[in-house]
């Protein structure tokens, strides 16, 4: 449920309240653990937290190399090395 309300934040732009719910969800073990650490980055970097964002997508890489969503995390992390210089 608490994943699904911070979805709904995201859709609503509300990025704090997003981040207030997925922190946990990101941190913990289980398996929606990997969605709620790249929906987290997404809503940092939606709030204009760079560093913080693109600690959490290198994280979901790191830590989950079999997840689904390690390849939109990869994709966050060229495009910032990119953007960055």
């Amino acid at each position: 449920a608490r994943y699904e309300l911070a979805l709904q934040k995201l859709t609503e732009e509300d990025y704090r309240a997003a981040i207030a719910l997925l922190r946990p969800l990101a941190e913990g073990s289980s398996n929606t653990a990997p969605k709620a650490l790249l929906r987290l980055a997404y809503a940092q970097g939606e709030s204009g937290q760079d560093s913080a964002a693109l600690a959490s997508y290198r994280r979901l890489v790191l830590q989950y190399p079999g997840a689904d969503e390690r390849a939109a995390a990869l994709d966050a992390v060229r495009a910032a090395s990119v953007e960055s210089g």
